[in-house]
């Protein structure tokens, strides 16, 4: 097991802003994936136990970063899941290039092992649980997002569960070695709490996560219609999404994916057809304008659609 390790020394790296070989600098200041970085002056004090399903890692620290990257857990280190408590003080958590101020009392829980930055603003404690399998929603659904912040103590059971998770740190401190099997089994216990708390919290934001990311396919999707060979996995890749999401959020529409780019196509070859400004180009070129080169196919779709031909609907909008 790891031993205890204080750590006092200056720090090379502001928040933001990567170091260049910052992990040789201090080779024994972290655990396998987790490294700390003090600010000058600044102490940390690391304790790490393992049990069969669990590892439990207590971190006191003046104004520090701590950063998590799960390319050096190494091998003999299965973690599918990470989730990390502040227990007392204030913190800013970088993800992805984003921010968030969390404080004492919130719950970052992620999708695996992931690569985030923490930022200690004050003094703070912190638990670090990881664990061999997925306990909770976001990692057994594979859910979009690779990383949740919750305030698990504005929820009825959440005062409970982070006092007893204090009273774990404790323990951890005093323990040498393996953690108990006493130990572990009310360690367990408060993680099946404080999933349930999560899962509640997921459903709710899903659906918000989802409305939002069909808003912005669709605005991908209204730029692109020109396009003849717009495919979804060229939307998957511009939104970072895998393209069975994409299909996913348009499912619950009551139309699929290409339904919808057909229907909106059809929609600006039909307007650009009462335009009398665009009489002088022909069907086919104003059909080809919005990526629909196919002819035959278009008849038919536009009939389906409009109950007539394109040509007779374009008559039509030419009449006085």
């Amino acid at each position: 097991m790891y031993a205890d390790r204080a750590i006092d020394c200056e720090l090379f790296v502001a928040v933001g802003i990567e170091a260049r070989d910052r992990e040789s600098r201090f080779p024994s200041a972290h655990v396998p994936g987790m490294f700390c970085y003090p600010f000058p002056g600044s102490r940390v004090h690391v304790k790490t136990l393992r049990a069969s399903q669990v590892e439990l890692v207590s971190l006191d620290c003046d104004p520090a970063v701590i950063h998590f990257n799960p390319a050096y857990l190494g091998i003999g280190e299965p973690y599918r899941q990470t989730d990390i408590y502040l227990l007392s003080g204030m913190a800013r958590i970088r993800h992805s290039g984003r921010y968030a101020e969390i404080h004492a009392g919130h719950m970052v829980a992620t999708c695996n092992s992931i690569d985030l930055s923490i930022e200690a603003l004050t003094q703070c404690r912190m638990l670090v649980l990881r664990t061999d399998e997925p306990t909770h929603m976001m990692v057994k659904d594979h859910y979009e997002e690779s990383l949740k912040v919750i305030d698990v103590e504005r929820h009825p059971d959440g005062p409970l569960a982070l006092s007893f998770l204090k009273t774990v740190v404790n323990e951890v401190k005093r323990a040498n070695g393996e953690l108990r099997a006493s130990l572990e089994s009310i360690v367990l216990t408060i993680l099946g709490t404080l999933d349930n708390i999560l899962d509640s919290e997921i459903p709710k934001r899903r659906a918000l996560w989802q409305k939002s990311l069909l808003m912005q396919l669709k605005e991908s999707i209204d730029r692109q219609l020109r396009v003849s060979d717009l495919r979804p996995a060229t939307l998957a890749a511009e939104h970072h999404i895998s393209t069975r999401q994409v299909h996913r959020v348009f499912s619950q529409t009551g139309e699929t994916l290409m339904q919808y780019v057909k229907r909106r196509r059809l929609e600006g070859f039909a307007s650009d057809l009462r335009d009398p400004e665009l009489a002088h180009l022909k069907i086919s070129e104003i059909a080809s304008n919005w990526g629909m080169p196919d002819a035959a196919m278009l008849s038919k779709q536009f009939r389906v659609a409009y109950q007539m031909s394109p040509r007779e609907y374009r008559k039509l909008h030419s009449l006085p």
